[in-house]
């Protein structure tokens, strides 16, 4: 498989969609591979059927439904974009269920387990920031989310830090990509790519 699976995660809030639309402008014209952008949950029935039903759901239930999204989110779209050799851009994966399930109350061997079967990313960007920040941009955009509603800005970013501990020490898992969103966004945008390309060649 010789595309690159890149996925950026982090705390609600901390940037992700504006500064992946960024790198994916960027990369169009830095590389010589396709370059797709994608997201979950998915844009599919199920992915739609989550969004639209998390409150009617228990943390488990839940848990296994974006598992299952996920599941058919690598089998339908990221291996196939692989197979034909192109660079993917997911906004949340195995993080997400980490972090959001994981605060839900869902144990992290449980979270593990139905991932089991996953695609690791080829390259794992996560961002942070402050609490404050983070907890400003959610205010600022409104229509809070279930997991928003439920747990702060704090708590998310805390849980980003645990779950990239558990990444390290069960999954034996280091190809991570720490980056602070209140640093200087086209720096990191740049840092971003800069890594990207390098993996990207890593694979030539």
């Amino acid at each position: 498989m010789k595309g690159n699976f890149i996925a950026f995660d982090g705390a609600n809030g901390v940037g992700k969609s504006t500064i992946i639309n960024a790198v994916y402008k960027k990369l169009i014209n830095s590389s010589t591979t396709d370059i797709i952008k994608t997201k979950e949950p998915t844009d599919t029935l199920l992915g739609e059927f989550i969004l639209k039903n998390v409150k009617k759901f228990s943390n488990y239930q839940l848990a296994c439904l974006v598992t299952a999204d996920r599941y058919g989110h690598l089998n339908d779209v990221i291996i196939p974009e692989l197979e034909n050799n192109k660079i993917v851009l997911c906004d949340r994966y195995l993080l997400s269920s980490l972090i959001l399930q994981g605060l839900d109350g869902v144990s992290d061997d449980f979270i593990l387990n139905i991932n089991k079967e996953i695609r690791l990313p080829d390259l794992y960007v996560v961002l942070y920031a402050s609490d404050d920040k983070v907890r400003q941009r959610v205010t600022a955009r409104g229509n809070l989310t279930e997991f928003e509603e439920k747990f702060s800005s704090k708590q998310e970013v805390d849980r980003t830090f645990e779950s990239i501990d558990i990444l390290k020490n069960n999954l034996d898992y280091n190809n991570i990509l720490m980056i602070n969103t209140d640093n200087d966004f086209e720096k990191n945008v740049e840092l971003i790519c800069n890594n990207i390309i390098l993996c990207e060649k890593s694979y030539d």
